[in-house]
């Protein structure tokens, strides 16, 4: 994400942590405001298992629904530029979090992740996310 001119105001400066923005795994509380960002994600995912359920509607068909459910182990690096940082921690920093979780992907490709993150400054926790493609 790049914001030009540089001399933006400070209400274009959202770049990480916003909602419907780019977030880093691990830095869901944190909020970094900046010029230019960028950030790499790496995820190692297996297959663990899957269920494929079968219901009867009111009419003779029969509907299945696929369930899927998968452990990765992730990492991320991400960078957020800022000319004017002011007292931000995390601005003008080669950002990096890693962690481990498990994805069940339900029909209609809505998507239901548990992970467990670290950050580099100590911080780790439990976070939960839905997310839908569409």
């Amino acid at each position: 994400m790049l914001n030009l001119p540089f001399n933006q105001p400070f209400y274009n400066k959202s770049l990480f942590g916003y909602y419907g923005y780019i977030f880093m795994r691990g830095y869901e509380y944190y909020v970094i405001d900046g010029d230019a960002g960028i950030v790499g994600r790496a995820t190692l995912q297996h297959e663990l298992f899957n269920i494929t359920t079968n219901m009867h509607t009111g009419t003779k068909k029969q509907v299945s629904y696929p369930f899927r459910f998968y452990g990765k182990l992730y990492g991320d690096l991400g960078y957020a530029y800022s000319e004017d940082p002011g007292n931000s921690l995390l601005n003008n920093k080669l950002l990096h979090s890693w962690g481990l979780g498990f994805d069940m992907v339900a029909p209609y490709d809505v998507i239901f992740k548990v992970e467990y993150s670290f950050n580099q400054f100590g911080g780790n926790g439990l976070f939960i996310h839905l997310v839908s493609d569409f």
